[in-house]
């Protein structure tokens, strides 16, 4: 049990390191980084929040889908604009793997 406590508090470290400087591992291959609305790194409360929603990532999901899927409010409201989240991801590459995909799969379907 506390080998695995281990485990999961250094990935939880490593990912925070990660996240708050706006490349992680998805974010990479997804060919894109993260940066706050002023274009700069999210910086470690940033991080640390990213890191705790990645570890309880399906609990942060469903609340999301909740608040966002609520039956008063409609898609255009504030949680539809972009100036209205704290962070946006920048592409910084051109993402080769899932063009790849893509072409594979318009090629075969």
């Amino acid at each position: 049990m506390a080998t695995a406590v281990v485990l999961v508090l250094m990935f939880w470290a490593v990912n925070w390191a990660l996240c708050s400087r706006g490349t992680t591992v998805g974010t990479y291959l997804g060919g894109f980084r993260l940066r706050t609305r002023h274009r700069q790194a999210p910086g470690l409360k940033y991080g640390l929040a990213l890191a705790a929603l990645n570890l309880g990532s399906v609990p942060a999901l469903a609340v999301l889908a909740a608040i966002s899927y609520t039956p008063v409010s409609d898609a255009s409201g504030p949680l539809a604009r972009a100036d209205s989240y704290p962070l946006l991801g920048e592409q910084i590459r051109r993402r080769r793997f899932l063009q790849a995909a893509d072409d594979y799969w318009e090629r075969w379907s």
